[in-house]
């Protein structure tokens, strides 16, 4: 049986509003797929709504990271070289419940800075976490705390107690304590060519003062700190990519967890991987087990072939409850994922795989049981979103109304390198229908 294919094409529209550029989507296209569906009357017509809208400028974006706030719009958060101090900055947009912006900002300096993870903070405000170029090709951890409206309360950044390494941050994550952990890498630079990469730790107060911070990492080798997550007040897990395979004979890489205690001392390390490379995302808890998201080479799982989106959930021991993979015959990229109000859970990556005669990644979205099994409907009729040129969706949260909102970076026009933010609100079959 051959595979339906739920996959909208982007008709794509530049509308310019003053100085700046904002792009919404006016028309798009469901193929050959119509369905009917009744309106509750006692359920906000507006809330359920479906959607797609662009952000940003005549340059290049990047979109990261999305939560969906208190009055049921959505914070986003990426980079931008269309506007702010001068080569990329942190750039965060607000969005209404429609996805209409209502303020935006920029953050950084006169170089090229990223903006990576957003966490809401409780009492009010963002923590943003990225990358600060101090000098060419020289960056630090950087950590920014705005107010609700973006406005800066504070800024630091983080160098391992050194001008001569390169430092970015991937996640932040607010703490029991009222502070904020931060993992990434640090990369010692000293004119050593190909230097090792490890992954990087910084624990600070509710005001960003530095608390502690850790390096950790093999010889020679790389580990990339991509996530982390906090089990109680007195440990966490750090999950990542690893080039020190559990089988050292073999080259490649794969996906580490790292448990830690409350100063930031190891409790645990564990590897999960084959023959193939496999990388680590995202880690978030659920309930007194954890799910990693990630991408595997090595055939685990009921995947397609090619390279898969791979899910993990393992104990607090770090040891593996179950692993999944999914995808088509291509290539697949597991990115973000949130257990969802029954139990199950969603997956947002990107695919090379169900698009005929393109090579381009599409938006993709994976819905799950509680046992990480595809559900059939989204199996035989995959979730993917995109046009011409790559669609790369980087984050997905469950929405009030049970519906999904997927964001990351679109490509608007080839010819011109233009990439722009992009949001995508589902209703939750993941269908942009009502």
């Amino acid at each position: 049986m051959s595979r339906k294919i739920f996959h909208i094409l982007f008709l794509k529209t530049v509308v310019s509003k003053w100085i700046r550029w904002r792009f919404n989507l006016l028309t798009f296209l469901f193929g050959s797929l119509i369905l009917s569906c009744e309106i509750n009357e006692t359920i906000d017509p507006e809330l359920g709504r479906s959607f797609v809208k662009f952000y940003g400028g005549i340059k290049q974006q990047q979109g990261f990271d999305i939560k969906q706030t208190a009055d049921g719009g959505y914070i986003l958060f990426g980079s931008t070289t269309s506007f702010g101090n001068g080569g990329s900055d942190m750039y965060l947009v607000k969005v209404d419940r429609l996805g209409n912006e209502v303020w935006s900002n920029t953050y950084g300096g006169g170089f090229n800075d990223v903006g990576r993870s957003i966490q809401i903070v409780p009492g009010g405000g963002y923590a943003l976490l990225g990358d600060y170029e101090r000098v060419q090709d020289s960056t630090d951890m950087y950590f920014v705390r705005v107010d609700v409206n973006g406005a800066v309360l504070f800024e630091r950044r983080f160098n391992n107690s050194s001008t001569n390494s390169n430092e970015q941050g991937f996640e932040i994550q607010n703490t029991l304590d009222g502070g904020f952990i931060l993992v990434g890498s640090t990369t010692k630079t000293d004119g050593i060519k190909n230097a090792p990469v490890d992954f990087y730790l910084v624990k600070t107060d509710n005001a960003g003062i530095l608390e502690w911070e850790r390096t950790r990492g093999f010889e020679g080798t790389t580990e990339i700190g991509r996530s982390i997550v906090q089990i109680d007040e007195n440990s966490y897990i750090i999950s990542g990519t690893t080039e020190s395979r559990r089988d050292l004979s073999q080259e490649g890489t794969n996906i580490f967890v790292y448990k830690i205690n409350a100063n930031g001392d190891e409790l645990g390390t564990n590897f999960f991987g084959g023959l193939g490379n496999e990388e680590g995302h995202s880690i978030t808890k659920m309930g007194a087990t954890f799910l990693i998201v990630g991408t595997t080479g090595s055939g685990i799982g009921n995947g397609g072939g090619g390279q898969d989106a791979l899910l993990i959930n393992m104990d607090a021991n770090l040891n593996e409850i179950f692993s999944e993979s999914y995808g088509g015959p291509e290539d697949e990229w597991g990115l973000s994922v949130q257990q969802l109000s029954d139990g199950g859970f969603i997956i947002a990556g990107s695919t090379t795989s169900f698009r005929e005669g393109a090579s381009d990644k599409d938006y993709y979205m994976v819905r799950t049981d509680p046992g990480g099994r595809e559900l059939d409907e989204w199996r035989l009729t995959p979730r993917i979103f995109g046009g011409k040129g790559n669609d790369e969706a980087s984050a997905v949260v469950q929405t009030a109304d049970g519906g999904f909102a997927l964001f990351g970076t679109s490509t608007f026009f080839e010819s011109t390198n233009n990439t722009v933010l992009c949001l995508i609100k589902t209703n939750p079959k993941g269908e942009l229908l009502p």
